[in-house]
């Protein structure tokens, strides 16, 4: 991989901190994987590294409990 295309990891999807570490398994088919530090969540295994760090940028984050727009009314507020 060159210097110009190099990927910068994201944040984690799942849990939104920036701890996401690169991991080569050696000589396995599915050799490459993105897991983070934090929560421990990896985005899929893959043969080639570039895809494995696409699957963990790509993989659309989930809202904060607080960030989703019902939270007020599951959780039994009546500011409505």
């Amino acid at each position: 991989m060159s210097s110009q295309s190099r990927i910068e990891l994201g944040p984690c999807p799942k849990c939104g901190k920036p701890a996401g570490a690169f991991k080569d398994g050696g000589s396995g088919r599915f050799r490459y994987l993105v897991v983070c530090g934090a929560c421990a969540w990896s985005g899929g295994p893959a043969r080639i590294k570039e895809v494995a760090l696409k699957l963990w940028n790509e993989t659309p984050t989930k809202p904060r409990r607080t960030e989703c727009p019902n939270y007020a009314r599951e959780a039994g507020s009546d500011d409505e």
